[in-house]
């Protein structure tokens, strides 16, 4: 069974664009010999800036002989209809079979699909994915048809192997004729040279200075680069993002360090970070002792014969130009800082809108620094600091650096509020407010910040939500996804004085949405819906976010669903706890017994409902009761309802869902021995008033028809 190797060679590529067209390419092609006959057993994909690579394993040396069956026209369409299937399928008239099918009856024939060599087959898949594949930017050039591809190709390698046999597979695109030669490194190995198995073709680019492997190459950027700063008494700065442009950037990355001019070493080592990352693309290397970046270290995509002296030389004189700006924009930002405090960046807010719809930045911050007051109390942070943190956080928004390096954002805001003389938890509240950004970022641990965080939060989801801009589907344009997500782990994950936060979100989602029908120029809710209403919509779709949150520790979202129609559910710490407990005694035999029988006592009321019988939401008369098993389910309710609210005040939620777990026995007894739908509707009305007692006690722990199983 042979293999084939396949690659497109181009112009670069760009590095962002690299892993998933290499991914896809892959999928594609395995897809169309797959649909070929030909079959697969494994395929892999490689990519470097100037080829995409893919090698399938285990295909077969051609496809099957056989029949297949193929529909016609419907029976009674005409003879033109009729005799253009027989011509396209080479079958005469009296080999069709009618047969029904749907909702009609149709011509059908057989037709013989002789086999196939692989390679003619092969060429087909090729030409199709190139024809297909999307880029998400891409050139048109070439003879016609116009070849369109993500930057101009300059070669098509694709060869067939097994054992020792090579055979090259055939094939045109818009004047680029496929062939089992290709080039390695465009100044260092430019000439062709042939292959004839990705072992070979593999071994012959390393020999021509190409690592094929991405994951090669980034293990010899970060091994070098580290080996670098060790040499120099420094520490390498681990940034996995850059890492991964660099390996998109090189075929044959040479690793080289330099020092940064000693007028730059007194800027925020951030900020000299930010300026060689995204312009220049340099790893930073910072002093052990000092924890300034002392050092850059620039990866370059060849080998010099002077060792890299000149290329150095030349990436120092433009990463001192770079520098040089950065300084610029950072001393703007001081001289303005000092001369008016942070007073002059917050007037500026007023000129930045925050939303069409929802008003300026200024009004945007007035509303945090009035929610940040209410949330203080509760995550134990000082009221005051709390409302300075709030009118600072988003200050930096207007200055010259963060203008610069937007993803510096929250950090010169505390550096330049340090410089004013703030307090250190009020600086702070500027960069750690927007903790966690990601899934995989920390939560705030300063009540100050955390104070501020949740405001902010608060304030952002009220607005879109305000406004009638919820998510929908898989679009989410404001990331009010990853909003929802910050506000659950804050108030899951940061605790303080070791204590989780509490806090009743339904009166702040409120109160936020108050606040801006309270500002100028900015609509209240959209449709007449009123705060409550926009406040249940927020509290639903983070109840979602907390469902999603949940599932990776292995929690039902049905269990979610279920606790989140108790008393203060807007507690997202004490609805998790409720969750838990529920989801503990349900695992029990008890529970599932208990969740069988409530689902028996639900539908039975369900059913009188559909009726149009009252509700039945009377006591119970125990004088009315005729059976032992009648009156036992009533004392158990009226002990089980006791133990119950006894425990929901003190939020015990275990010992509560045990307590209604402990009324399994007497509920499967009543069913044993009673019987509901009885001619005597006195006595009928008030054994369901007994079922509808069981559906509201067992309902203050959860709604358990809201269970799935």
């Amino acid at each position: 069974m042979p293999d084939l190797l396949l690659e497109f060679r181009s112009e670069e590529i760009p590095a962002r664009m690299q892993p998933s067209a290499a991914e896809e390419i892959q999928e594609a092609l395995v897809k169309e010999l797959d649909d070929g006959d030909l079959g697969y057993e494994k395929s892999t994909s490689f990519v470097t800036p100037r080829r995409v690579c893919v090698v399938v394993e285990g295909l077969r040396d051609a496809s099957s002989d056989k029949l297949v069956e193929r529909r016609g026209p419907r029976e009674g369409a005409d003879e033109k209809a009729l005799g253009g299937f027989l011509r396209a399928t080479g079958a005469a008239k009296g080999d069709l079979v009618l047969r029904k099918e749907g909702k009609g009856t149709y011509y059908f024939a057989k037709i013989r699909v002789p086999s196939r060599p692989a390679g003619p087959i092969i060429a087909e898949a090729v030409k199709w994915v190139v024809a297909k594949f999307w880029w998400p930017k891409s050139m048109v050039w070439g003879e016609e048809p116009y070849l369109r591809w993500v930057r101009p190709l300059r070669g098509i390698l694709c060869v067939l192997y097994s054992g020792t046999k090579t055979e090259t597979v055939e094939f045109e695109l818009s004047g680029i004729r496929s062939g089992d030669s290709t080039r390695g490194h465009p100044f260092m190995a430019p000439e062709a040279f042939k292959v004839s198995s990705f072992g070979d073709y593999s071994a012959k680019l390393e020999r021509a200075f190409v690592i094929l492997d991405p994951c090669a190459r980034r293990e010899r950027i970060r091994r070098a680069a580290e080996s670098l700063a060790k040499e120099n008494g420094l520490v390498l700065i681990e940034d996995d993002e850059l890492l991964d442009e660099i390996v998109g950037l090189t075929e044959w990355p040479v690793a080289m360090i330099g020092p940064i001019g000693e007028r730059f070493l007194r800027l925020p080592p951030e900020l000299v970070q930010a300026a060689m990352k995204l312009h220049q693309k340099y790893l930073s290397a910072v002093d052990p002792d000092t924890r300034a970046v002392t050092h850059f270290v620039a990866v370059a995509d060849k080998e010099a014969r002077d060792g890299g002296r000149a290329m150095l030389a030349g990436n120092h004189r433009v990463l001192n130009s770079r520098l040089e700006d950065a300084e610029f924009h950072w001393e703007s930002d001081i001289r303005e800082a000092d001369a008016g405090g942070m007073d002059g960046f917050s007037e500026q807010l007023g000129t930045v809108n925050f939303h069409r719809r929802l008003g300026t930045m200024a009004q945007r911050v007035s509303r945090v620094e009035t929610l940040a007051r209410e949330v203080s109390a509760a995550v134990g942070a000082d009221a005051e600091m709390a409302r300075s943190g709030a009118l600072l956080a988003k200050a930096d928004l207007v200055t010259s650096t963060v203008r610069e390096f937007p993803e510096l954002q929250g950090r010169v805001g505390r550096w330049l509020s340090e410089r004013c003389g703030f307090r250190p938890e009020v600086a702070e509240a500027c960069e750690l407010h927007y903790l966690p950004n990601g899934p995989s970022d920390p939560v705030p641990t300063e009540p100050v910040a955390i104070a501020v965080g949740l405001a902010d939060r608060i304030d952002y989801l009220a607005g879109f939500f305000g406004i009638g801009e919820a998510p929908t589907g898989s679009k989410d344009p404001h990331a009010l996804r990853r909003a929802a997500l910050g506000i659950v782990r804050i108030m899951l994950e940061s605790r303080i004085r070791e204590r989780p936060i509490r806090l009743r979100l339904r009166g702040l989602f409120e109160e936020a949405v108050c606040e801006y029908a309270a500002s100028d120029g900015v609509p209240g809710p959209d449709g007449g819906r009123s705060e409550r209403d926009v406040a249940d919509s927020i509290l639903d779709f983070l109840r979602e976010r907390l469902s999603v949150h949940l599932r990776e520790a292995g929690v039902r979202r049905d269990l979610v669903n279920a606790c989140a129609s108790a008393q203060h559910a807007d507690d997202l710490v004490l609805l998790v706890d409720r969750v838990q407990a529920l989801g503990s005694v349900l695992v029990t035999q008890d529970g599932q017994d208990l969740l069988k029988g409530f689902k028996r006592v639900n539908n039975i009321l369900a059913a009188e409902r559909a009726k149009g019988a009252p509700e039945f939401g009377a006591e119970p008369s125990r004088a009315l009761m005729t059976e032992t098993a009648e009156t036992d389910l009533l004392d158990a309710l009226a002990a089980s309802e006791g133990n119950i609210s006894a425990a929901l005040e003190s939020e015990d939620f275990r010992a509560a869902a045990q307590a209604m777990a402990s009324l399994r026995p007497c509920i499967d007894r009543f069913f044993d021995e009673v019987r509901v739908n009885v001619p005597d509707a006195s006595l009928r009305t008030n054994r369901l008033q007994l079922l509808q007692l069981v559906h509201d006690v067992c309902g203050r722990i959860a709604d358990l028809a809201a269970i799935e199983h």
